[in-house]
């Protein structure tokens, strides 16, 4: 492992990687350096990341017998400590040459982009709200220049859906003139193409975020899918609320602060979120 460090990786801070192998009673300590590394068998420092782990375990591992996140999930190894070295695991241990290769083709790929999702979803729920004939015009509008956006980004199954869906509601919203139905509605459908994705193959938001995580190799990661999994659904359970309150309070005397609920929850989300999916893996890694 020490061999195989890259220094490139390094982050301004060194890093005291702890390995405590259980079934041998033996621990190591790697300190990953801007000038390379060093590896101690005694007089240990603090570590930033501990891993304990059976040394059957991490041999299989190291052999490719299993993958370090296959082996978490089946409470193989425990992580304590800091959980960003897990995460950046190939950053720092990875193959240098091999390394860039995969980068090279991962950057030269399209990659989707969930601001292109939520676009006219957003352009029908604020312009609805102010005028439902202008509104909708503006939505559709929308709608046809988020098609031309893929001609660098990649198209997923949500973003057909989306633009499908917002079309035909601004359709019926210059028909009828009832915004006091379409909202609710389409925060539903919303709430719905979240919440049903839960239960695929592939949950909405891993489509997106696997951008961060090395693209389509993210996919075939459990713990990126089961994190993204229990975020799309809460994500889609918000909304599935969304329509309900929406409804009601778009005929009460409070009407006004639909907006302000609407746009605020969200935000709170967002930041739960971020929280999350940094807090998830290193809680599971710890075998809790």
């Amino acid at each position: 492992m020490a061999a195989m460090y890259n220094k490139d990786s390094y982050k301004g801070k060194d890093i005291v990687l702890e390995m405590n192998y259980t079934d041998i009673d033996k621990q190591y300590q790697i300190v990953l350096r801007k000038d390379g590394y060093e590896v101690l068998n005694d007089n240990f420092l603090q570590y930033t990341t501990k891993i304990e782990t059976p040394f059957t375990v991490w041999n299989d591992i190291a052999s490719g017998k299993t993958t370090g996140t296959e082996a978490m999930m089946k409470k193989q190894y425990r992580v304590d400590g800091d959980f960003d070295l897990m995460l950046h695991w190939d950053d720092y241990f990875g193959s240098g040459k091999q390394k860039k290769n995969t980068q090279k083709t991962v950057s030269e790929q399209k990659k989707t982009n969930m601001m292109i999702l939520l676009l006219p979803w957003i352009a029908f729920w604020v312009g609805a709200a102010i005028d439902s004939y202008v509104g909708s015009l503006i939505s559709i509008g929308v709608c046809a220049l988020t098609s031309l956006i893929f001609f660098k980004h990649k198209k997923t199954i949500y973003d057909t859906i989306s633009s499908t869906a917002i079309i035909a509601f601004s359709i019926i919203l210059l028909i009828f003139q009832n915004d006091t139905v379409m909202l609710p509605l389409s925060y539903l459908s919303f709430g719905l193409m979240w919440t049903i994705s839960c239960v695929t193959k592939i949950p909405l938001t891993a489509y997106y975020s696997m951008n961060n995580y090395n693209g389509d190799s993210a996919l075939k990661n459990p713990l990126f899918m089961q994190t993204n999994k229990i975020l799309t659904f809460l994500w889609g359970f918000l909304y599935l609320l969304t329509s309900v309150w929406t409804f009601y309070l778009m005929r009460s005397d409070i009407s006004i602060y639909t907006a302000v609920i609407n746009n605020l929850l969200p935000i709170i989300m967002g930041i739960f979120t971020k929280w999350f999916q940094n807090w998830y893996p290193a809680w599971y890694a710890k075998g809790k």
